[in-house]
Order: structure tokens, then C-alpha cells, then sequence
């Protein structure tokens, strides 16, 4: 049997608070993703964080080559929230502030007052979308910055506070010049859009034309009940240790994230949470961070592998060194110690694949295809470290081996009889176990074609 599928599947929360009539998640969020994805392929992802950013008041961009949809994604994300003004504009160098933020008023100018006409524009507007964003000129860039951020815009002599709720982006390209990185930091939720994979090729050909039913919108009052439950999740314990945890690996890597970036992405937990109808942010729900803090597609999938380690953690490094040493020929540790220790870290390893099954409706999990990965290479870890134990009475002198060794576990894997354990290397992963492999560049092995669901369809079916 297939180790994943050995794995009980735990009912998830939300349904069982639905059973109850308890269910804090307001439904239609749900049905309003569903129905914006009418139609797209592989979509789900960008579309749920759109969502989020919308909620909480943040900015989402869209980066990736053109053909990727990611203009009909931002128009269908600012469709589910119907009820607000909208406004659209593609830039170009060429483009004028008149076009984004209205013409010039005549009648202020003859009383020598420099005023805009800003009603049917950008400082009007609850929703925004700007496409090929970085093409503008200064101009309009300088005039975004407090825009985006403090949601003010100065109107000649008057500061206007913008009703803006959010603003989605899109770029081809990522921004490359320094006068832009002020602007691109205002966006917390940065989504790499790419082609449809492999598996979705196919469906993509016979996809049919057609125009999507009527989008079930959110409106304003449900937008503001939505926004009170957020602020009432709270972030665990177990939460808040692997934030420090993230926040000194990054500064280990190198990846500089501003105290504002990591107080913004506080709120895209709340929501994640509030999602999975929970009033706490969990150890599962800190998977959504790299699309928070990421700045570059190689960095999101540095900190995926980095942050996969708080819910699916290999076999201590103490432990392994202990381990080792026993299966070496060492005579200061007690074998059944050893075995039940092992046992314990991977039963804790196993819970938390149990909780990220649970939760097969969150896109950011089901869009992550290294998961299974990660899930078999830690597997393997673990059998490799069983079976030294296992082999280690032929190694010094025979001792009476436990029972769990005998019984309990898969057999080992060639090589292990006679060997230490100190590479810990995958040859089929190409993952080094164990060890810190953070800095490694990103390759395409790293994480297989393989998805969630594809083995939430496995464990259904099974």
C-alpha cells in the first residue's frame, strides 16, 4: 500500500461545523471562486489570493509571460465583488496622469487653482486593476506610491482619503530598475502566473469557448462582516515560533522583509485560517507566507521547501546523529530508546500530513505540487534510520533486537546493511535529507509533477 494512502484522513473542521449549523465561514466564498473560475485552468491559486488581498485590504500582482490570462483573472476576481466602483486602465509610457487620475478641471484653472476632475477615476475607485503596471511613467508611479499605500492622493491643494479597497496588478515582466522596487514593494501577494501544466494540456485544447455564467458577487455588507471575523482569529503559539523561526531564515539567506511586510501578512493568515473555518492561525495555514515575502519565483520556491519543514519535519538532527552512531558500532545508546524516539518524530511527522490533507479545499496547498515530494523523501528518511537500527545487531555483537524494529517497519533500503547514515542523500529525489539544502538553486527535480489531488482522488477512491 501506498504509504500516503496508509495515512488517516481526518474530517475537515469546516465540514464539521457545517453539520453542526456552527460554520463561521461565510459560504459564499466558495461559491464566488468557483464561479470565477468558470472556464480557467489551473487558476485557482491567483483567484484565491485575489480574494484575500480584496478582504484585507491588500494589492495582488499578477507576474508572468502574456497568454497566461492574467488580465481575464483580474477582471473576473473584480467581477465577484461586484458592488464596488471599478476602474481599469492599461499603461504604457506613453499613458498620462489624465487617464488615471482624471483631466484637468477648466473652471479651477481660471480661479488658479491646479484641481483635478476625479470622479469615474482611480481616486474614486474601490477596485482597481492596472495592467503592464511597471510601464508607466514617473509620473503616475510617484503619484501610486501614496496611492496604494496610505490611500491619499493629493488633489491640488486638498488630500483626498481614497475608498480604495484593492489594486490588482499585472506585468509581464519584473520590474528590473531601482525606481521601481518602492512600487513593487506596495504589493503584498505576488502571484507567478505560467503556462498550464503538462497534466492540463490536453483539457486546454478541448476547452470550449464559452462565455461564463453570472458571477455570485459579495456584497459591501458581507465584504464588512467578513472583515470583523477576520480580526477576531488569533495566531497559536506554535504559529508565532515558526514565524521567528522563517523571519531568521530569511535574514540568513538574505532576503531583507520589512517589519510592514510581516504585520500585512499577518492579516493574509487571518484569512487563510478564517477560510478553513478556524478562529486560530495554525502551523498549516503559514504554507500562504511565500507568496507574501517572496520577491522572485526562485526565492517563493526556496521558502516552500523552507516553510514545508514546520508541518512535514524530517527525523531530528540529534536523533540522526545518534542513530548513526549506534548503527556504527556504538554502545552508549539503548536501542529501544532509540526505536521509540524514532517512532514518536515520525507519528508527529505523519499528524502533520493528516492536517494538510484535511484541508483540500485551500488552493495554496493544492497548488503546491512538492508536497508529495516532501512527503515521500521524509518517508524514506525515516525508513533509512529504522532500518540501520535494524541492521545494527549484526554490527555489534547481535544484542536482542526490540520488537517494533522486527515488525513494525519497511524493509530497508539497499545499501543501508553495513553503512553509515552521514550523506542521507535521495537518489530519486535528488534531496538531500537532513542536512540544509535552503541554498541550493531551485531545479524542476525538487518538485515532481505530481499534486494534492491527485492524491486526495487516491485516498477517495481507496
Amino acid at each position: 500500500m501506498n504509504p500516503a494512502q496508509a495515512v488517516a484522513q481526518p474530517e475537515p473542521l469546516h465540514q464539521k461545523l457545517r453539520e453542526q449549523g456552527e460554520c463561521p465561514i461565510n459560504k459564499k466564498l466558495r461559491r464566488v471562486l468557483a464561479g470565477a473560475g468558470q472556464g480557467l485552468l489551473e487558476r485557482e491559486l491567483p483567484l484565491f489570493l485575489g480574494v484575500a488581498a480584496v478582504l484585507t485590504g491588500e494589492h495582488l500582482l499578477l507576474l508572468g509571460p502574456p497568454g497566461t490570462a492574467k488580465s481575464m483573472l483580474a477582471r473576473r476576481l473584480l467581477a465577484a465583488f461586484g458592488g464596488q466602483r471599478y476602474f481599469e486602465r492599461l499603461l504604457t509610457q506613453f499613458t498620462v496622469p489624465e487617464e488615471v487620475f482624471g483631466p484637468l478641471s477648466l473652471r479651477a484653472l481660471e480661479q488658479d487653482r491646479y484641481e483635478r476632475l476625479v470622479e469615474g477615476y482611480l481616486p474614486t475607485a474601490e477596485l482597481v486593476f492596472l495592467d503592464e503596471l511597471f510601464k508607466a511613467n514617473s509620473a503616475i508611479l510617484n503619484a501610486l506610491l501614496s496611492a496604494l499605500n496610505e490611500r491619499v492622493f493629493d488633489n491640488g491643494g486638498v488630500r483626498l482619503h481614497l475608498p480604495l479597497l484593492a489594486v490588482v496588478g499585472a506585468s509581464n515582466e519584473l520590474p528590473e530598475l531601482e525606481t521601481l522596487a518602492a512600487l513593487y514593494d506596495r504589493f503584498l501577494l505576488r502571484v507567478f502566473v505560467r503556462p498550464v501544466s503538462e497534466q492540463a494540456f490536453r483539457a486546454l485544447l478541448e476547452l470550449e469557448e464559452q462565455t461564463p455564467s453570472e458571477i455570485e458577487h459579495l456584497s459591501p455588507a458581507e465584504l464588512e462582516a467578513i472583515g470583523q471575523r477576520l480580526g477576531q482569529v488569533r495566531l497559536s503559539e506554535a504559529c508565532l515560533q515558526w514565524l521567528q523561526t522563517l523571519r531568521a531564515y530569511c535574514r540568513r539567506s538574505g532576503l531583507e522583509v520589512s517589519d510592514r511586510r510581516w504585520r500585512k501578512a499577518r492579516s493574509i493568515l487571518q484569512f487563510v485560517a478564517y477560510f478553513e473555518g478556524r478562529e486560530q492561525v495554525e502551523l498549516e495555514d503559514t504554507l500562504v507566507l511565500p507568496y507574501c515575502l517572496a520577491g522572485r519565483e526562485e526565492t517563493l520556491h526556496r521558502l516552500r521547501r523552507f516553510s514545508l519543514r514546520a508541518l512535514l519535519p524530517y527525523p531530528s538532527v540529534t536523533l540522526r546523529e545518534r542513530v548513526e552512531r549506534f548503527a556504527a558500532g556504538g554502545r552508549d545508546e539503548v536501542q529501544t530508546t532509540l526505536v521509540m524516539e524514532l517512532e514518536a518524530e515520525r507519528q508527529a511527522f505523519r499528524e502533520g500530513w493528516e492536517k494538510l490533507r484535511a484541508q483540500r479545499h485551500n488552493p495554496v496547498l493544492q497548488a503546491d505540487d512538492g508536497l508529495c515530494a516532501g512527503y515521500r523523501a521524509r518517508e524514506r528518511a525515516f525508513d533509512r534510520l529504522f532500518g540501520a537500527l535494524r541492521a545494527a545487531p549484526r554490527l555489534v555483537d547481535k544484542p536482542k533486537v526490540h520488537p517494533m524494529v522486527v515488525g513494525s517497519f519497511s524493509a530497508p533500503r539497499r545499501g543501508v546493511k553495513g553503512q553509515t547514515l552521514a550523506p542521507f542523500v535521495s537518489a530519486s529525489s535528488k534531496e538531500q535529507v537532513g542536512t540544509e539544502d535552503s541554498r541550493r538553486p531551485f531545479s524542476p527535480d525538487d518538485e515532481p509533477a505530481i499534486s494534492l489531488q491527485s492524491l486526495c482522488r487516491l485516498s477517495r477512491s481507496g
